[in-house]
């Protein structure tokens, strides 16, 4: 059994700075049966593209409304101008990956990997690229933070920035829970 949500392909800007974004409530039983939650970004990066997915819940501070804030985002993670990002804490803490050729344009994929436990922790986090498992500078994952634990987690948001716009799949299976960026 899967749970999917769907992403259109054009995701229309209304921002100056060519911003384009997708909001999505992330389905209500996605976490039944969960063992690993794997996101996976697949985009074409450049030195002067941005795209970022955010995490967080709508509602945090009060009403639902359809977006998820800034303040409401427990973390995001992406590429800037050809480097990985993952930032927390209210955006106050911010951990970088720089891939050895990231001043080139390429098709580029980054990935991370969450093993849940039955009582929905994380028990370990693996983060890789195309040339392989990567740790970001300054990043504690053991023991998890608490900004990391899908069981949080109810809205995602995709920011694109100064690119072609992506499509994205999300998919929730028995057995693991898929995020997929293109």
């Amino acid at each position: 059994m899967a749970v999917t949500v769907d992403v259109p392909k054009d995701i229309s800007t209304s921002y100056l700075d060519s911003e384009a974004g997708y909001e999505a409530e992330l389905p209500s039983d996605r976490l039944d049966k969960l063992n690993v939650f794997k996101l996976s970004l697949t985009f074409r990066a450049s030195v002067s593209n941005n795209i970022e997915i955010l995490f967080g819940r709508d509602g945090k501070f009060g009403a639902k409304d359809g977006a998820l804030a800034l303040e409401e985002t427990d973390w995001s993670i992406g590429i800037d101008c050809g480097v990985y990002f993952l930032r927390a804490n209210g955006f106050k803490d911010t951990y970088t990956y720089t891939p050895a050729d990231f001043e080139t344009t390429r098709d580029r994929i980054l990935k991370a990997s969450f093993r849940v436990d039955k009582d929905g922790s994380v028990k370990s986090i693996v983060f890789s690229n195309n040339d392989g498992v990567f740790d970001f500078t300054g990043l504690q994952t053991d023991p998890c933070p608490s900004y990391l634990q899908p069981a949080l987690w109810t809205d995602l948001r995709v920011a694109v920035r100064n690119s072609d716009t992506q499509s994205v799949d999300v998919k929730y299976l028995r057995d693991a829970a898929l995020v997929i960026i293109r």
